[in-house]
């Protein structure tokens, strides 16, 4: 495996405006920026829609036939992102796993805290099946806060008895948003993308009344008896690496097909440099590998 490059690729958050809120529009340009630095594949379809009141893009490879689905749920905090800032990400992981990729553009805070995207993603998979995809031919994957709702999408399926997606890959999903894990201690130095107090910021802007341990929000309160085959990645450098361990061991414990992957010194997110960073495309392959051994 190659090294990890210089820390001016690898930082995602890597100005005053975005470690401390002072100009939220500029923020989200200059994220959304740095993370379309990841192209979609060439003769990639890419078209917006609208599903149950959820705006979202569609990102569908040349040649593609059938209903296999991989589902995005970009991170940022809750705060930052968009459906066109991650369609390269999700484009080239849908396209190695087969399937074609749905890009969802809920609704960010502060202006719609809790629970508005969770609210969002579950509207965004009534409409999937509302329009005949089976459970089975759908996967999900996400970043981060992204995954959060994911994790949240999952227990909102199941007390509804929805039948659920055949997968989940989970990117350094950030599940402890009282910030309490050891590592946003112990690894405070090495993550050259978060800092503690730019999560707390996030996670106030949020959660608005609602407390970080509410077990609406804190997803390793829920049961997970009966979920999908999940796949977690996170790098060894990051402050969310207790989020990850902590998660795998929640919910392979209630019987859940969980693979952990913790990558050596990488760093939060590595995959968006898959165009310029062999670790990013190592594991955007085996990403894409684990969703596609789940979809039929």
């Amino acid at each position: 495996m190659t090294q990890p490059r210089p820390p001016a690729l690898a930082q995602h958050f890597p100005d005053t405006h975005m470690r401390n809120f002072s100009s939220l529009e500029l923020t989200r340009f200059s994220f959304d920026t740095r993370c379309k630095q990841l192209q979609p594949p060439a003769d990639m379809q890419v078209e917006r829609v609208n599903l149950n009141g959820v705006s979202a893009m569609w990102a569908i490879p040349e040649d593609y036939v059938g209903s296999r689905t991989l589902v995005y749920v970009h991170g940022g905090g809750f705060v930052l992102g968009s459906a066109e800032a991650f369609v390269g990400l999700a484009g080239n992981l849908a396209l190695q796993a087969g399937a074609r990729a749905l890009i969802l553009d809920y609704r960010l805070a502060p202006e719609h805290p809790f629970p508005s995207a969770r609210e969002d993603i579950l509207a965004a998979y009534h409409a999937l099946l509302g329009n005949g995809i089976a459970a089975e031919e759908i996967v999900f994957a996400g970043d981060s806060s992204g995954a959060n709702l994911i994790l949240s999408l999952l227990e909102d399926a199941k007390c509804q008895c929805l039948p659920l997606p055949a997968a989940a890959l989970l990117i350094s999903p950030w599940v402890d948003l009282s910030l309490q894990h050891e590592s946003f201690t112990t690894k405070a130095a090495s993550d050259i993308c978060l800092t503690p107090e730019w999560l707390a910021n996030c996670a106030s802007l949020y959660l608005g009344e609602i407390s970080a341990v509410d077990p609406r929000v804190s997803v390793l309160q829920n049961s997970m008896i009966g979920l999908p085959p999940m796949m977690i990645q996170v790098g060894s450098n990051e402050l969310l690496l207790d989020d990850s361990l902590r998660l795998a061991r929640h919910a392979g414990g209630m019987g859940v097909r969980v693979r952990l992957d913790v990558w050596p010194n990488m760093f939060h997110l590595w995959h968006n440099h898959a165009s310029e960073l062999e670790e990013g495309d190592a594991a955007l392959l085996q990403g894409a590998e684990f969703l596609a051994a789940n979809l039929p």
